[in-house]
C-alpha cells in the first residue's frame, strides 16, 4: 500500500509541478511575481534561500511546521518559549498557507527563517532534508503525510505537538492498512511509528495514534489556546481603539458560508431593541467579502469597510478584509460569534475571544476545537441555529450593563485562563526537553 501511494504521489508531482508554476504566474499578475514564484518553488522542493550553519553546537537548526495560521502561531509560540533557554538556535518554520507565511512574515528575526513545505512526494522531501539538515523536527499539526514523515525520521528524531486525530481519520487510516497483506506492511503502521513523540489534544486522539502505530504518545492539551504572537502594528491598534472602543458590538469571528446570512438575520433581530448596536464580520477567507458585501447591499443593509479606513463608524456592519488583525478587535467585544461551528467545519480557535474575556456563543460542530476548560469556566455557549443564535445574542446584550462587575468577571475569566497556559506550557516544554537536548551536543 506504501509503495502505492508513493508510485501514485511521484507521478502526481510531474502534473503538480508545471500546474504551480501556471497558478504562481496568474496570481503574479494581480500583485507581482516574486511572490507568488517563491512559493510555486518552496512547494516543488526548489531552494529559494539557504539554511545556517546546522550540525554545529552553536546553531543547532530546530525545524518547526505547521499547515495555516493557527499552527503557525503554536509554531511561533513554541519557537519564542525556547529561545528563553536557547538563545542561539536557529529555527525554521514551514507552513502550506500563504496567510501563516505572512504571519510568520511579521514576526521574522535573525534567528528564524520562514519557507513554504513541500507537497507530499518523496523525491521532493528528500531534496527539502538535504537542503536543510535540520536536528529536530516538530509538527504543530494533525495531518500525517507519509513521504514526509517517513522521509524526515531518516534525517532526524520527528515530534508532533497539538496533535489530533478523529474517529473518521482513524477508521480511514485502518481501512487503508487492511489492503494491505498484513497490517506491518500497511501504510498506518509503517507512517505513525516514525513518531519520535506525540503530544496530543486529548485521550481519544492519543488512542487512535497509539493503535494505528505511535510508539509514544501523551495527553498535553489544545496549544492553540496559548497566546497569539501580535500581528499588529502600533498605528493600527491606536486607529481601532479610536474607531470601536466607544461602541457597543459583537463580533462574527472566522465565519463560513452559508452562516452569515445567520448572522446578518440575528443583528437585524438585535437592533430592532439596541439600535447603536454593530457587528464586525470577519470572514475565515478574504476572498468571500465582496459576495457578502453583495449580500448586504442586496438586504438594504449598511456596512463599512476595513481596507477603507473610515475615520468613524456609522453603520450596521463593519466587514474586517485584512489578514490577522481580528484577535486584537477582541477587547472591545461583548459577544463573539466563533464561525465554522454552524457550518460542518469544526470551528476555529475559542481562546482568542476567552482571553478578553468575551461570552462566546458557537454552534454544535466544535470537532477541531478541543476547549473543555472554557466550558468549565462558563464562558461559552452552543446556539443550535442561526435563529437559537438571534435569542441567544439579544439575551447577553439585554443583561445589566454593569461596568464594574463586568470589568471583574473579564478579568477572573483571564486569570483562570493565564493559570491554564501557564501549566500548559509547563507541560509541554517538560516533554519536549529531553528532545531539546540533545540539540545542545549536536
Amino acid at each position: 500500500m506504501l509503495f502505492l501511494y508513493r508510485t501514485v504521489s511521484a507521478a502526481a508531482a510531474f502534473v503538480v509541478r508545471p500546474l504551480l508554476f501556471v497558478l504562481a504566474a496568474k496570481e503574479g499578475l494581480k500583485q507581482g511575481m516574486e511572490q507568488p514564484l517563491r512559493r510555486a518553488r518552496e512547494l516543488a522542493a526548489i531552494p529559494t534561500q539557504q539554511p545556517p550553519r546546522t550540525r554545529n553546537k552553536n546553531s543547532p537548526l530546530l525545524w518547526l511546521h505547521g499547515v495555516d495560521i493557527g499552527e503557525a502561531q503554536v509554531a511561533l509560540r513554541l519557537a519564542q518559549d525556547l529561545w528563553h533557554e536557547r538563545a542561539r538556535m536557529r529555527v525554521l518554520i514551514t507552513t502550506t498557507s500563504r496567510a501563516a507565511a505572512e504571519l510568520v512574515a511579521k514576526n521574522a528575526e535573525s534567528r528564524l527563517q520562514h519557507q513554504f513545505a513541500p507537497l507530499d512526494c518523496r523525491a521532493w522531501w528528500q531534496r527539502f532534508l538535504r537542503h536543510w539538515r535540520p536536528a529536530l523536527a516538530v509538527r504543530c499539526e494533525n495531518e500525517f503525510w507519509p513521504n514526509s514523515m517517513i522521509e524526515t525520521r531518516r534525517c532526524c528524531p520527528l515530534l508532533f505537538v497539538q496533535a489530533r486525530m478523529s474517529e473518521k481519520s482513524f477508521r480511514r487510516w485502518q481501512t487503508f492498512s487492511k489492503l494491505a497483506l498484513s497490517f506491518e506492511r500497511g501504510i498506518a503502521a509503517r507512517t505513525m511509528r516514525n513518531i519520535d513523540l506525540a503530544l496530543c489534544q486529548d485521550e481519544a486522539s492519543a488512542r487512535f495514534l497509539q493503535a494505528l502505530g505511535a510508539q509514544k504518545t501523551k495527553v498535553a492539551g489544545n496549544l492553540k489556546s496559548l497566546p497569539a504572537p501580535r500581528t499588529i502594528s502600533d498605528d493600527s491598534e491606536r486607529w481601532f481603539h479610536d474607531l470601536l472602543a466607544h461602541k457597543t458590538l459583537w463580533i462574527a469571528a472566522s465565519t463560513h458560508a452559508p452562516e452569515e446570512q445567520g448572522v446578518l438575520d440575528a443583528h437585524r433581530s438585535l437592533r430592532c431593541a439596541h439600535p447603536e448596536a454593530l457587528c464586525v464580520v470577519a470572514p475565515r477567507y478574504l476572498e468571500r467579502v465582496p459576495a457578502i458585501a453583495r449580500r448586504l447591499t442586496e438586504q438594504g443593509e449598511t456596512f463599512q469597510l476595513r481596507s477603507h479606513k473610515p475615520s468613524a463608524l456609522n453603520a450596521s456592519f463593519f466587514l474586517l478584509d485584512s489578514f490577522l488583525e481580528l484577535n486584537s478587535l477582541y477587547r472591545w467585544a461583548r459577544v463573539v460569534f466563533v464561525g465554522g461551528t454552524l457550518a460542518c467545519k469544526g470551528g476555529h480557535n475559542l481562546f482568542e475571544p476567552a482571553r478578553h474575556g468575551c461570552r462566546i456563543l458557537h454552534g454544535p460542530n466544535l470537532h477541531n476545537t478541543h476547549a473543555p476548560v472554557l466550558k468549565k469556566l462558563q464562558l461559552t455557549q452552543e446556539v443550535s441555529d442561526a435563529r437559537d443564535l438571534a435569542l441567544r445574542l439579544r439575551q447577553e446584550f439585554d443583561k445589566s450593563n454593569d461596568d464594574a462587575k463586568e470589568r471583574r468577571r473579564k478579568k477572573e475569566a483571564q486569570m483562570a485562563i493565564e493559570r491554564h497556559h501557564k501549566n500548559l506550557r509547563a507541560n509541554v516544554l517538560e516533554s519536549l526537553e529531553p528532545y531539546l537536548a540533545t540539540l545542545d551536543t549536536t
